[in-house]
């Protein structure tokens, strides 16, 4: 998005924010952004970072991004539950999961429904930084990480992987790749999983079709 700067525009801003809060924060596109960094919060924005149980969390520290501010939706007509999931003491929860740095700056990580609870409540594998690690491989055309059910850790990590077909790079480099870079299977980040795909199923606009990738994947596991 940067390539453009200079071409057809002078200057790039991306926004982030609902049709329920307005624009919430916005920053310059540069090439040297970082990634997940949202930029300055708009005026009269309050933003908080809670637990699975509501609760505020420490700076630095992941959880749901929850947005409050005077002009904000009060409610949606006719549909109470979800005006309960969504508002919350006035507040209004995202389904974002990010962080607020010591700084004073708001990063976001991802969607709450792409966090794979490996080890139940022990370990939260951002689907995003594992899709991030993947793509960092020239030889990778896109990756799509999904959680899978499985009875020994709750929910276990598959890399669904499209590689460029001219490359002799194989899915044992990427599953070498990942445990250098992620860990162990177990206890940290990296994929049990790994499987090629020809193409990642597309959504209208344009984004991954998760729920598509995902069955594919259970199929392949035989998993029902």
């Amino acid at each position: 998005m940067a390539d453009v700067c200079g071409k057809f525009c002078n200057t790039l801003i991306a926004g982030y924010g609902s049709t329920e809060l307005s624009v919430v924060a916005f920053i310059e596109v540069k090439d040297n952004m970082e990634l997940g960094a949202l930029g300055s919060l708009s005026d009269g924005m309050e933003v908080k970072i809670v637990d699975e149980d509501w609760n505020t969390v420490h700076r630095e520290e992941l959880g749901e991004i929850c947005i409050r501010c005077p002009w904000m939706l009060k409610g949606y007509r006719n549909v109470p539950v979800t005006d309960r999931i969504t508002l919350i003491d006035g507040w209004m929860n995202t389904g974002d999961i990010g962080f607020i740095r010591s700084d004073d700056s708001l990063f976001i990580k991802g969607k709450v429904e792409n966090v794979i609870k490996r080890m139940t409540l022990t370990i939260h594998v951002l689907s995003g930084d594992v899709e991030e690690c993947i793509t960092e491989i020239p030889e990778v055309k896109a990756a799509v990480v999904v959680a899978v059910p499985d009875q020994r850790v709750y929910e276990d990590v598959c890399a669904c992987v499209v590689l460029d077909h001219i490359t002799g790079i194989t899915m044992a480099n990427v599953e070498l790749n990942c445990r250098k870079r992620l860990g162990d299977t177990i206890t940290c980040d990296a994929p049990t999983y790994y499987f090629r795909f020809e193409a990642i199923s597309r959504l209208n606009s344009g984004k991954p079709g998760r729920m598509k990738v995902k069955q594919h994947a259970l199929e392949m596991l035989d998993i029902s």
